[in-house]
């Protein structure tokens, strides 16, 4: 899957796959690899990275600042976070307004602010 089709394979999860917008913002919040990420849900961050082949530990850094920006959300499950991703278009849209692409590095902004969260 190349990447264009990954943030559209996110759209078609929200029934958004025509929408041109929803891949836009998914590619503001998310970069190709966190959306991969976000492609496997739902799962604890044991079954993700055994999933993804990508070690516990960096699973769950990258899955705490998806959670921060608003691309995941959490719930228990016997004792264990489960992660999942947005249920409606809306929520990933709200997600997109604390997010600010800048050359280096990633932001969290208020929106309106230009200081940091």
């Amino acid at each position: 899957m190349n990447t264009g089709d990954i943030y559209r394979e996110l759209s078609r999860r929200l029934m958004m796959e025509n929408s041109e917008l929803i891949p836009s913002i998914w590619r503001a919040v998310c970069d190709e690899r966190e959306a991969r990420l976000v492609a496997a849900l739902p799962g604890t961050a044991a079954e993700l990275s055994e999933r993804m082949g990508i070690g516990s530990e960096e699973i769950r850094e990258m899955l705490a600042g998806l959670f921060q920006k608003g691309a995941v959300f959490e719930s228990a499950r016997d004792g264990e976070t489960l992660y999942r991703m947005p249920e409606h278009a809306r929520s990933a849209a709200n997600a997109s307004r604390y997010v600010r692409c800048t050359p280096s590095s990633w932001a969290m902004r208020r929106p309106g602010s230009e200081r940091p969260v």
